[in-house]
């Protein structure tokens, strides 16, 4: 089974990090200067396009004698491909498969090649629990770092705007500068060497970091290829509706300006000054209030960082409404006015318009970008993320900014910022003819974790319920609030609001306390409900939470043990709940691995026992490698990656499922509980009953798990589908 590693440098009047990569790829400036590539462990070899007409002689020279081939697709690597199970690893390969296919394959004669010819080094390094950089991966293995000056050389011959060393435009222009011509093709030829010495090394670490670094399984790669499917076909989006958006965030950007420079009397000039607006509110806070923005201080107790991030400001905002000495309304307008003015959701618009491709919005997509649970992430604007809050009459308004209305009007429904980040989501459509049609896995980590525990109480307490359609909150509801479940449901159905909000509080419960978390879990859970609970409230709820579910401490104590016992006795799987833990001395400097109920591995690199200072004594702890720091291990960690790592499992291979199963409709757009798709009109409510179907279907590793899913249908995504 050959592997050709490989890593394409190219050239374009297009900015990659404005465009993405699709729309980059197919910008009528782009051209592939260099290739760098491998086969097995054989060296890494340098390929460029015939330069022999931009470059001086000298310099062509010495460029054509470091390259293995020119112009045509080398012969070895012609030659490989013929055969059927050879791969191509890159770093970010959906990036470099790109390249091949739009660019040499057209304009040099390359021989084509499918998708599923194709590897991620990046995909397999991130499920490893290493860093999305191949140049930081290489640094937490130990395998040496890059050389100094190569992004600059990378960016330098990546802008086609410049000159290219060694053409006669660069050389003339160096000679204009006071250089001999000698020196200026010296100068060229020492920018080329450093560009093709950069791409040489960046060949040879991302093969080195594939051999390091676990493999990815047959089935692993099956789903990769369904993430980069869904990332070619892209999401559509309302174009008109984009740029009146984008239109209404730039005017509104001014008018915070103005509003920050008048709120401080022109101490700050604008919203992007965070250290000033920071020291500026906190001077002006009571005590109490200000401790808030307190992030770090020095060992004689003086403030030397603050913080004013959203949450922050959020919860300012709260305590200032509750507090007996609030401060002056300017500093209550400043935060409001930072609050709505300052969001970034909107800029998300911007984005689409920069990177949309006949209109839709690909390549959104990161296969393992959340890292070792498997669980995807999203580039770009971020589709992972989009705000779940709505507006009842979105329909309108959204026609309203399609056709430019005065931003006045966007002002009578809200803040400009807050209305705009709530229309991204349905800003996105089905084309003529079809719907959308999506389904939600309902409370899916509330069942996957105490079906890992795999313990009867678990059993009874949680899944039984599930299973006979029994609401879990009002369940909870009742030993928090100490009142019978009956009479919870019954003034629930009577339209009793003290009932509704004990029903929302102990659903912030199910999902804030499972992963054994404590008070300060389940306020920062409900703030993202907009509820705020005292700490007297907190305490209470959860107390009942735990005494109804002491299988979860359960689960977490037997997670904890089993990793210690692996750690402790190499090579032992020891078993907790459906989760398996064993620990490998000879992968990645020592790795404990949790295996997965479909036998997927999650891995902590480079694990160690160690002492570390817990609730005032020094307690073994177990340590990983984690990014490029290190990471203490906690029961309440373990259960949150294996419930999350499960549903990830779910999730990627339902959508292979649905590649396979599906012929009509075409998967466009996925969450961690989500999965929807383009369907043509006629056959959208057949589609969405099979939909149903296969989400709530399970496979053989998910045997008892009560799995359930909500499906909505519509022309555009919205989170108030219409009823049908």
């Amino acid at each position: 089974m050959p592997f050709i590693f490989q890593d394409f440098e190219t050239q374009s009047d297009a900015d990659l990090t404005i465009t993405g990569s699709l729309k980059y790829v197919l910008d009528v400036s782009t051209r592939a200067l260099l290739w760098s590539w491998g086969i097995d462990n054989d060296p890494i070899k340098l390929w460029c396009p015939d330069l022999s007409d931009e470059l001086v002689p000298e310099v062509w020279a010495y460029v054509k004698g470091r390259m293995a081939a020119v112009g045509d697709c080398p012969a070895e690597v012609v030659e490989a491909l013929k055969q059927p199970d050879t791969y191509i690893v890159g770093w970010n390969e959906p990036f470099d498969f790109k390249v091949w296919r739009q660019v040499v394959v057209p304009d040099h004669n390359w021989p084509d090649i499918q998708l599923e010819q194709s590897l991620d080094a990046m995909a397999q390094a991130q499920a490893s629990n290493l860093p999305g950089s191949l140049d930081f991966a290489g640094r937490a293995l130990g395998l040496g770092t890059k050389t100094i000056g190569g992004k600059a050389i990378m960016k330098r011959f990546a802008d086609r705007a410049q000159p290219l060393p060694g053409s006669r435009a660069d050389i003339e222009s160096l000679m204009a500068a006071g250089r001999t011509r000698e020196q200026a093709v010296a100068t060229a030829i020492a920018s080329w060497e450093l560009y093709l010495d950069y791409s040489v090394q960046d060949t040879e670490l991302l093969r080195e970091v594939w051999q390091c670094t676990r493999p990815l399984d047959a089935t692993e790669w099956e789903e990769y290829w369904a993430f980069e499917k869904i990332n070619d076909r892209g999401m559509l989006a309302d174009l008109d509706v984009c740029a009146g958006a984008a239109a209404y965030h730039e005017q509104e950007m001014q008018s915070v300006v103005e509003q920050v420079q008048q709120i401080t009397k022109g101490a700050i000039v604008g919203p992007t000054f965070s250290a000033k607006i920071n020291e500026w509110i906190y001077d002006r806070l009571p005590d109490d209030l200000a401790e808030f923005m307190v992030k770090k201080r020095d060992d004689e107790g003086y403030v030397t960082n603050l913080t004013g991030d959203k949450n922050i400001m959020t919860r300012l905002l709260e305590e200032i409404q509750a507090s007996d000495s609030p401060p002056d309304d300017d500093v209550i307008d400043l935060i409001e006015v930072l609050q709505f003015g300052r969001s970034s959701s909107a800029l998300k618009y911007q984005k689409i318009l920069n990177q949309a491709v006949d209109g839709r919005l690909c390549n959104s997509y990161v296969f393992n970008g959340a890292g070792q649970t498997g669980r995807g992430s999203s580039r770009g604007v971020m589709v992972h993320n989009l705000p779940r809050a709505f507006l009842e009459s979105e329909l309108d308004i959204l026609d309203m900014i399609a056709s430019g209305a005065p931003i006045e009007r966007i002002r009578e429904i809200g803040p400009v910022s807050s209305v705009l980040s709530k229309l991204i989501r349905p800003t996105f459509i089905a084309p003529e003819k079809k719907l959308l049609v999506w389904g939600d896995w309902a409370a899916i980590e509330a069942r996957v974790n105490p079906w890992l525990a795999d313990s009867r109480d678990a059993e009874t307490t949680v899944l039984e319920p599930f299973r006979n359609g029994e609401d879990l909150y009002i369940l909870n509801a009742e030993p928090i609030y100490n009142i019978p479940a009956d009479v919870i449901r019954e003034r629930l159905e009577n339209g009793d609001p003290e009932a509704k909000a004990m029903r929302q509080a102990s659903k912030v419960a199910t999902l804030a306390l499972g992963f054994l978390g404590s008070v300060g879990a389940l306020k920062a859970m409900a703030r993202s409900y907009n509820i705020r609970f005292s700490n007297e409230e907190a305490k209470l709820i959860v107390d009942g939470w735990r005494d109804r579910n002491r299988w979860a401490r359960r689960f977490g104590d037997k997670c904890e043990a089993a990793a210690f016992s692996a750690m402790r006795h190499p090579m032992n799987v020891y078993p907790a709940g459906k989760l398996k833990y064993q620990y490998l001395p000879d992968l990645m400097g020592g790795t404990l691995v949790c295996f997965l109920p479909d036998g997927r591995p999650i891995t902590y690199p480079m694990a160690k026992i160690v002492k570390l200072e817990k609730f005032g004594k020094m307690t073994d702890t177990i340590t990983y490698l984690n990014g490029m720091g290190r990471k203490s291990m906690w029961n309440g960690l373990q259960v949150e990656n294996g419930t999350q790592a499960t549903a990830a499992s779910i999730l990627r291979q339902t959508l292979v499922r649905l590649e396979k199963e599906e012929k009509e409709a075409e998967t466009v757009l996925h969450t961690h509980d989500e999965v929807g798709a383009e369907v043509p009109e006629a056959s959208a409510r057949a589609y969405a009953d099979r939909l149903h179907e296969t989400m709530v279907r399970g496979f053989d590793w998910t045997e008892g798990l009560p799995l359930a899913a909500d499906i909505s249908m519509a022309w555009w995504y919205t989170k108030n589908p219409p009823k049908h």
